[in-house]
């Protein structure tokens, strides 16, 4: 039980979350306000500037698909502060990275300048806004309905943070980067330890990219040609990859009932929202191809009369259903991790049906360039999302090889991502541990004398 007295004027408004949040260690007179810091940007963006969208870890890139919002939008620069009013509660709240010159965001996207104040560098707001007490705070300031809670830019201001002379800024800033920049490069080191080991599982099994002539962007076809209304996939039918696989072993069908079952998961709507029945389930985020992310399982209302249908078997391959072009058909082999689990729509299950292929094989077969690029040729593509037809994968071309072959492939896929994922692992917990020690700092710092 939380229990906790404060007094009548301390209150901002009636609201039990801003008792919750966390306080700066400094005393509250050094405190300075973001008004102080920040000033906000109401300049128009011309259409043609890219859109922005910034992650719930505070990431700032150029949003995915076409430019869709039809109404003003406004220009952020390099090293501006920009946070979502309804997302910045989940930490959607980061600076416009140097990489980038100019964005573009609605209205539901309050912009700062920090520049002028000339107080605080954008590098080390970024630090600061990433602080376990500024985004306590930060979600003690949402208000509205559940579900649509907002923080506005008049709130935002109000906030009161520590800020240091720039040189212990610069200092704080310095130590963080070096030790990123030496995570990032030990993940450098291992980048191509997959790839490379896919094209070797692809010569072991002798396939051959088959690639048809290369169409032009302007093309005639015959009726007879067309297997779908589509103009990328016709392009994709006439040339790309054969349907045909050309490799050194008999070849099926991955849904032939030899090989495997192809299932679906779990449609979402509101009405399976967690209740009595809540069982964890998978989404595409947690999938990529190789490995399942368990740092986020949620959970969905699925009854007892139908989870059974539903339930993840040990060695099910999970693929990925809809997605990003780039993401859709990515494999990973479910080995049991959490109990009573299920996934949603958005990925298939591949069971395998015989003793002619093992799990393992398959799962590495469907990540192979061959496997990959035949399913996102055949994938059906909208403005922001691709996604794979069941029947698609089930007429996926597939190697049938000896036990022995079978074998050799899984235990040169499974080396590859052991190898990979302990160099990754070690660089993620050097990273985590660069990040909880500039928090610390920031935190910590001493706040610089005002004249």
């Amino acid at each position: 039980m939380y229990s906790k007295v404060t007094r009548f004027a301390e209150l901002r408004r009636w609201d039990v979350k801003q008792l919750r949040t966390l306080s700066w260690p400094q005393e509250p007179s050094l405190l300075e306000p973001l008004s102080r810091l920040a000033v906000r940007r109401s300049e128009t963006a011309l259409s043609t500037a890219p859109l922005g969208s910034i992650s719930f870890d505070g990431s700032v890139t150029v949003r995915a698909g076409e430019r869709l919002i039809q109404g003003r939008t406004y220009l952020a620069k390099s090293g501006d502060l920009v946070f979502s009013k309804i997302d910045a509660r989940n930490g959607a709240i980061g600076i416009v990275p140097p990489s980038i010159d100019l964005l573009a965001f609605s209205t539901e996207y309050p912009i700062f300048d920090l520049t002028s104040a000339e107080a605080l560098l954008p590098q080390y707001a970024a630090l600061l806004l990433r602080t376990p007490i500024f985004l306590s705070q930060l979600e003690g300031l949402a208000a509205g309905h559940s579900g649509r809670k907002r923080v506005t830019p008049e709130d935002f201001l109000g906030l009161r943070v520590p800020v240091p002379d720039q040189e212990v800024q610069r200092s704080i800033v310095d130590e963080y980067e070096e030790k990123r920049a030496s995570a990032i490069q030990r993940i450098a080191t291992v980048e191509n330890v997959v790839p490379q080991t896919m094209v070797e599982i692809q010569d072991v099994l002798g396939i051959s990219m088959d690639l048809r002539r290369a169409v032009d962007t302007r093309f005639t076809a015959q009726l007879s040609q067309l297997s779908t209304w589509s103009v990328r996939r016709t392009r994709s039918d006439l040339s790309g990859l054969s349907d045909e696989l050309r490799c050194a072993f008999p070849v099926r069908r991955l849904g032939d009932r030899t090989v495997a079952m192809i299932l679906r998961g779990v449609s979402k709507s509101p009405r399976n929202r967690p209740n009595q029945n809540a069982r964890p389930y998978l989404r595409v985020a947690n999938l990529r191809a190789g490995f399942i992310d368990l740092s986020d399982i949620r959970t969905i209302d699925v009854p007892e009369d139908s989870f059974e249908s539903m339930r993840l078997h040990l060695h099910d391959v999970l693929v990925c259903r809809n997605n990003s072009l780039e993401l859709v058909g990515k494999a990973a082999l479910w080995r049991g991790q959490v109990e009573e689990c299920t996934h949603d729509d958005h990925i298939f299950r591949v069971r395998v049906a015989g003793g002619d292929v093992s799990p393992g094989y398959l799962e590495a077969y469907i990540n192979t360039p061959y496997a990959q690029a035949w399913l996102q040729s055949r994938a059906q593509v909208t403005t922001n999302l691709a996604g794979i037809p069941g029947s698609a994968l089930a007429n996926l071309p597939t190697p049938i090889p000896d036990r022995a072959v079978q074998l050799k492939v899984e235990s040169l896929y499974q080396t590859a991502l052991d190898t990979y994922a302990a160099t990754v692992d070690q660089a993620y917990q050097a990273l985590q541990e660069a990040r909880s020690l500039a928090a610390a700092n920031v935190s910590n710092a001493t706040p610089r004398t005002l004249r």
